[in-house]
């Protein structure tokens, strides 16, 4: 299964999947990449104020991230490789029912989009 079919399924709504997208292509307005793009600006993570904001580390080695990853790979009693989106999304091949890769790509998925609503209450609304 690739990634694409993964996150543009019929069980996850395409708002989410576009995250995602967005994610996996690196377009995510994160700080690293609107200084990429000339914007100056000071960079922090808004969710543990410990590194700079770059994509990896909101989405992949923030220490929140790192337990939201553990809590569900916990839940589906799986390993999560957390070490890139690829290898996040890989683990919906593992070799179990249709049903619940279903379940496990909306779950990674959602998180993706969990994150960043996360750090976007942080970073506007103090919350």
């Amino acid at each position: 299964m690739t990634w694409c079919r993964t996150i543009w399924s019929d069980s996850i709504p395409p708002p989410k999947s576009f995250t995602t997208w967005r994610l996996f292509h690196r377009r995510m307005p994160t700080d690293e990449n609107l200084q990429l793009r000339g914007c100056s600006l000071v960079s922090m993570c808004n969710l543990c104020n410990l590194s700079s904001e770059t994509s990896d580390h909101l989405f992949l080695l923030c220490p929140f991230d790192v337990d939201l990853w553990h809590w569900i790979g916990d839940t589906f009693h799986i390993q999560i490789d957390n070490s890139s989106l690829a290898a996040i999304l890989s683990t919906c091949n593992l070799h179990c029912s249709p049903q619940i890769k279903s379940v496990l790509a909306a779950a990674i998925v959602h998180t993706v989009n969990t994150i960043w609503h996360c750090r976007n209450l942080c970073r506007f609304q103090d919350s």
